[in-house]
């Protein structure tokens, strides 16, 4: 305030006072206590313009700023009153809350006693608005302290509210795959169950079929022994059907080793041509009959020898060629070798000219027990492990089977290995004795058979005599140890490893431990990898699993005992 407002002001109050008059008196006691008996002076007369009258224009700024502010702490009371009175919400903030509004009530009340003063001087009355709103201000400011504490636990609440919610929310997601994962497992178990099952049934035919021809034709021997050209059929019968059962053990026993990942692999030089040449003359008859052709290419490029198990590779063309030929009626079957240096990788394609396959069939052909439906079964057989082992086995060699095919198109299986050229290896081995050689191949070869089957001592016994050997027999292997003496009567054992009384293990274990000087050959029908590790480890040089051929009995008799003499000469 300048010198000459104040001087206009206490000109104004002097003028009035010499007047007499009071400029706010009303006559009411009450009201004219609040206005000091009428001496004090509305807020317009203490702001006056430069000709001395209220400055109207500042005036209203300051009455309409009030009154927003009023507005505004009524919409926030309003807010409040709603929020924590109507809805009735209680909690460790209570007192506070009811404060709050109490304070908001005497805010709104001072505001008014403040735009009232404008006009009507009752600054007593502000007063006693003020010291209400003075003490719940207060009280309201001394509360905040426990408040911010209240509203951090609140806040950390919340949090963990919206964490468990969104870790609740996780869990479900989590819960629902987990759900449909096991629900596609059920499902796949299922099918794989149902697969198992066809498997069994289809294994149940396979095995009753053969067997039923072998036992028929066994009585037909009996019948015929007048008659040698039907003698020679009923024979070529029973091989042609045990072949198929013992085919039908080995692709068991093969998958077996293969899921238990114990299946070993046996690299050496291989004629890769010659093998695919072998498969064809193989089943050129079985072609033939059924009106077809089989067609052997074989690339100029292929190296003579490359590295790879040559029984596997075998076993891999001749199930993909003799699929082809059960599943094709007319046309033509063809093989084909490729081999490129620079990959190092030998191809074998085995394509056919039959009604080709589905995509559907195609997804499900390398899957075990699995056929292309239940008619293929019926139609041509077979128990739906070939293909799968075959995948496997090349697999197994660094490489992999695939197919391509149409419907009505033909099919074609490509095996594609990645493999190196290598040297014809120079082995001690002779090439197995032919049929006219049989009864000179193990002249003068003392063998000491321990086996307690009679019928497989008698098949054994025959082969080895017939081959020239001198073969005695012991029916165990506690007899086998009161015959063998210090070794030196025979060149080699071949010793069972399940018998009564002593297996073949423990007594090979004690030949040993008396120094006896002798090739001992485990002969069992236990054919997993940990079988043949075991008998080697208690003592056996060699392993022959049954059913074994004749020729390769002999073959590993003759080489065991030439070892045998070579060291004894030595």
């Amino acid at each position: 305030m300048n010198e000459h407002a104040g001087h206009s002001m206490m000109a104004g109050a002097a003028e009035h006072a010499a007047h007499g008059a009071r400029p706010s008196a009303t006559g009411m006691p009450i009201l004219d206590y609040f206005t000091g008996d009428g001496r004090y002076m509305p807020r317009i007369h203490c702001m006056s313009d430069e000709a001395g009258g209220p400055d109207w224009l500042w005036i209203w700024v300051l009455v309409v700023l009030n009154i927003v502010v009023i507005a505004g702490y009524l919409k926030i009371f309003r807010f409040w009153r709603r929020t924590y009175l109507e809805t009735e919400v209680r909690d460790r903030n209570g007192k506070l809350m009811d404060l709050a509004w109490i304070f908001l009530l005497c805010a709104v009340c001072g505001y008014v006693a403040s735009v009232l003063m404008f006009f009507w001087p009752g600054y007593r009355l502000l007063a006693v608005f003020l010291v209400p709103l003075a003490f719940f201000t207060w009280k309201f400011a001394l509360n905040l302290e426990p408040f911010r504490v209240s509203l951090s636990a609140k806040r950390l609440e919340r949090e963990l509210a919206e964490s468990l919610e969104r870790r609740n929310g996780e869990l479900e997601a989590l819960v629902s795959e987990r759900t449909a994962q096991l629900s596609e497992a059920l499902k796949r178990a299922d099918q794989a169950s149902t697969a198992k099952s066809l498997f069994v049934a289809n294994l149940s035919h396979e095995i009753r079929t053969p067997m039923n021809a072998i036992v028929g034709f066994t009585d037909l021997l009996e019948e015929d022994v007048k008659n040698p050209e039907l003698h020679a059929q009923h024979l070529k019968t029973i091989r042609r059907n045990t072949a198929h059962l013992l085919e039908l053990i080995n692709n068991i026993l093969d998958m077996s080793k293969i899921e238990a990942g114990k299946l070993e692999l046996e690299y050496r030089a291989t004629a890769v041509n010659r093998i695919a040449g072998d498969v064809r003359e193989l089943f050129e008859g079985v072609a033939s009959g059924k009106g077809l052709t089989i067609v052997l290419r074989t690339g100029a490029e292929v190296p003579e020898f490359l590295r790879l198990d040559p029984t596997r590779l075998r076993q891999i063309v001749t199930n993909l060629v003799s699929n082809a030929i059960k599943f094709t009626d007319r046309g033509s079957v063809t093989i084909t070798t490729g081999y490129e240096r620079a990959s190092k990788r030998l191809t074998v394609k085995v394509r056919d000219t039959g009604p080709g396959m589905s995509a559907e069939v195609m997804g499900r052909l390398f899957e075990s027990f699995t056929q292309a439906d239940a008619s293929t079964t019926r139609k041509h057989g077979g128990t739906g492990l070939g293909l799968k082992i075959s995948r496997d086995l090349a697999r197994l060699m660094g490489g992999d089977l695939t197919v391509s095919s149409a419907e009505g198109e033909g099919t074609c299986f490509t095996v594609e290995i990645v493999t190196e050229e290598v040297e014809a290896e120079k082995t001690g081995h002779t090439s197995r004795a032919g049929e006219g050689e049989i009864g000179t191949a193990l002249k003068g070869v003392r063998v000491l058979l321990v086996e307690d089957g009679d019928d497989n001592a008698r098949l054994a016994t025959h082969h080895l005599t017939r081959a020239g050997a001198t073969v005695v027999r012991a029916e165990d292997g506690l007899v086998a140890l009161s015959k063998i003496g210090d070794g030196s009567g025979f060149d080699v054992v071949l010793m069972d490893m399940q018998m009564p009384v002593m297996d073949g293990q423990e007594s090979t274990r004690r030949m040993r431990e008396r120094g006896v000087k002798v090739a001992i050959v485990a002969a069992t029908a236990n054919a997993r990898v940990e079988d043949r590790v075991m008998c080697l480890k208690c003592g056996c040089d060699d392993y022959l699993t049954k059913p074994y051929r004749r020729a390769e009995l002999i073959e590993i008799v003759g080489r065991n005992a030439r070892r045998v003499r070579g060291v004894r000469a030595a």
